[in-house]
């Protein structure tokens, strides 16, 4: 309850907006910039807390942040593909 609180201190913003089985996967995510970014993402594509697991193992911000073409990324992870750095997975 301690991490929730201070992960999450203010809960009516962008907190607010997720179930909590999507916080608790958040809360395993220890790169802070990372969490955000799949907290934006979920509330931005609604994924469901299975999609968000999905996403988080497939390597979705690393794969954005070392990829040229950061829209192709996105519209392959809302299709569903997975592509890692040699290729589809």
């Amino acid at each position: 309850m301690r991490l929730f609180y201070v992960t999450f201190p203010k809960i009516q913003t962008l907190s607010g907006q997720l179930s909590w089985s999507h916080i608790v996967e958040f809360l395993k995510i220890n790169d802070a910039l990372k969490r955000e970014f799949y907290e934006k993402q979920t509330v931005l594509e609604n994924w469901s807390v299975r999609e968000s697991q999905r996403q988080k193992e497939s390597g979705l911000f690393l794969r954005l942040g070392t990829s040229k073409s950061k829209q192709e990324i996105l519209e392959l992870s809302k299709n569903g593909q997975l592509r890692g750095v040699n290729g589809v997975l």
